[in-house]
């Protein structure tokens, strides 16, 4: 028994890779501006740290993309290409929780330091 995966949910899905996508390209122009303006005094480390979590969520958004592409809703083979799909996705993800929560700390050390 193969399971077949419908052209809606394969549309839908490449919207939020696509989505995924766009936001790797905004956590990397983030990190990219700590670096060119060092606000708010981060690392260097940190700021090149973020840049690199927009470079891994704009790689594994287009991953999943391109599994997409390969899909064939009458193939055998959708359900592999399909799960590779959501693998990058989910590591797109993942690593954009990453960004965000590091972006967090840094306004937080921001935020505290200013305020004294």
């Amino acid at each position: 028994m193969s399971l077949k995966i419908s052209q809606y949910v394969i549309q839908q899905f490449q919207n939020c890779a696509l989505k995924a996508y766009k936001h790797g390209k905004l956590v990397e122009s983030c990190g990219l501006v700590l670096q060119m303006y060092n606000h708010f005094s981060v690392a260097q480390e940190d700021s090149l740290l973020i840049t690199r979590y927009g470079l891994g969520i704009k790689y594994n958004a287009d991953k999943s993309f391109q599994y997409l592409r390969l899909l064939n809703p009458q193939g055998n083979d959708s359900i592999e290409f399909y799960y590779q799909s959501v693998q990058g996705y989910t590591n797109a993800v993942r690593t954009h929780i990453k960004a965000m929560n590091l972006y967090l700390s840094i306004t937080q050390k921001y935020i505290s330091k200013n305020q004294h």
